[in-house]
């Protein structure tokens, strides 16, 4: 099977020939890279991966943090940011907080990895805590208060979900 993913190109930089070289060892797949678009060529999980593992790359993520989605309970969220520029900017701003604070606490509870690049916000993380960080993000876009999802937070720490 053929997956076709095109990222922005200035992340196409980020794909080098040694990094591609290791994703086809790993995976086992072929990768075709013309420009900014990537062709893998392969079956099943490993197919899979390799495309997410490319998505993470275009969607802002390093490739450390991209190949945390070779670990078995990894998964790739991305979230569109609403509205106008204006709207988005104000998003980002709200989820990246001072000095990147709001945005590391949200990886540190969640032992998530975020990217937040253009019109999207990426998580990469173990499938059960990439809904806790999907619900803070969206508590953050829809308006609620930064206490509100830091509440959330400490709640579910108390009941044991969160470390």
């Amino acid at each position: 099977m053929i997956y076709s993913v095109v990222i922005p190109k200035e992340r196409e930089k980020i794909l080098t020939n040694d990094f591609i070289d290791l994703l086809k060892e790993r995976l086992k797949v072929e990768i075709r890279k013309n420009g900014n678009e990537i062709e893998v060529i392969g079956e099943g999980l490993e197919a899979y991966q390799c495309v997410n593992i490319i998505k993470a790359i275009g969607r802002g993520f390093d490739k450390e943090e991209a190949l945390l989605l070779l670990e078995e309970n990894n998964v790739l969220e991305i979230i569109e940011i609403p509205g106008n520029e204006n709207a988005r900017y104000r998003i980002r701003a709200r989820i990246i907080g001072k000095n990147g604070l709001v945005k590391r606490n949200i990886e540190r509870y969640t032992k998530c990895k975020l990217s937040i690049y253009g019109k999207t916000i990426s998580i990469i993380g173990p499938i059960d805590k990439i809904e806790i960080a999907r619900t803070a993000i969206e508590m953050l876009i829809s308006g609620k208060k930064h206490s509100t999802m830091y509440k959330y937070f400490e709640k579910l720490r108390r009941e044991g979900v969160l470390e």
